[in-house]
């Protein structure tokens, strides 16, 4: 998903590394909610780039692992969602040039 050739490759790496730097406080501020246990479990939908800088789009989901009702870590799941995630921003370009060109015929009915 993140370009690497094996699992290995990926040791010592932290997913925020692959995040757009823009987005880096939105993921940060979940994760920290959920140590601080805020939230137990969170889901969210992120723009992210492989190591060749190919953007891609993530969901990820994680809950929070307790020991004695305190929050000692995080357990998720990342999944590549690319193939959707441009899909949905297609098909949502193509209903706002709709709505666009329906607003223009409209004008032009009016003069």
């Amino acid at each position: 998903m993140l370009g690497f050739s094996n699992s290995e490759e990926i040791i010592d790496h932290n997913i925020i590394e692959f995040i757009k730097q823009d987005k880096i406080g939105i993921v940060s501020g979940v994760f920290q909610n959920a140590l601080s246990n805020i939230i137990q479990s969170d889901a969210f939908e992120i723009e992210a780039h492989r190591i060749n800088g190919q953007t891609i789009y993530l969901s990820i989901t994680f809950v929070s692992i307790k020991k004695d009702n305190k929050v000692i870590g995080l357990r998720g799941t990342i999944r590549d969602i690319t193939e959707g995630a441009l899909q949905r921003r297609k098909l949502f370009l193509k209903r706002t040039n709709l709505l666009n060109c329906s607003i223009t015929l409209q004008l032009q009915l009016r003069h």
